[in-house]
């Protein structure tokens, strides 16, 4: 009997154990991403088009300080290459 219930439950611990390394690998690939260099985007009023800045140190996670570049305008993240840019860009904190 013993035999038998080891039988059933190795092959489930094992696709559990693999669904949850799969889930944490894919955690910690998300959060690099979104705590990067990202090319960030001013939007110029007068031309009425996203403007970039540069490389910027951002995230896309909320945080309380809004990113800003060093004319300390608000960084956007551009939605489709520079024509609109509505995704805040938040700074960093540790």
């Amino acid at each position: 009997m013993k035999s038998n219930l080891k039988k059933a439950i190795m092959p489930l611990a094992v696709v559990v154990l693999g669904a949850a390394t799969a889930f944490a690998t894919n955690a910690v690939k998300q959060n690099e991403k979104t705590n990067s260099f990202v090319e960030g985007y001013y939007y110029d009023h007068n031309n009425m088009v996203c403007e970039p800045v540069g490389d910027v140190w951002c995230s896309t996670n909320y945080s309380t300080e809004i990113c800003e570049d060093i004319n300390e305008r608000d960084v956007f993240l551009s939605d489709d290459q520079g024509l609109t840019c509505s995704t805040l860009l938040y700074k960093i904190t540790p």
